[in-house]
């Protein structure tokens, strides 16, 4: 069986931002790639749930897949994976909101 994934709406909005800011920086080829292989990643996650390492300590039953300059936080439950943030690799995680 293939699991599925959902991305959030905080997950939504992090997507687009960084969309616009790569297009703003360097090109909308850049940003398109960018994106693609992002996805790329979350199917890797989706066929190996396990791939990230835990966040027990910031949130139970979470774990994290890093992609480059930015981090997948996800979750695993029911046979599917919820993508709850993607986050620049420098942002203060702790402290911010989930789901």
């Amino acid at each position: 069986m293939k699991i599925t994934y959902k991305l959030s709406y905080l997950t939504q909005d992090d997507i687009d931002n960084i969309w616009i800011y790569t297009f703003e920086q360097w090109s909308q080829v850049q940003a398109n790639k960018y994106f693609k292989e992002l996805f790329k990643t979350i199917d890797i996650i989706c066929k190996n749930p396990e791939i990230g390492y835990p966040i027990h300590q910031i949130k139970e039953d979470y774990g994290i897949k890093k992609f480059k300059s930015h981090l997948i936080v996800y979750k695993f439950y029911n046979q599917k994976i919820l993508i709850v943030r993607v986050l620049h690799k420098k942002m203060d995680i702790e402290n911010q909101e989930f789901e």
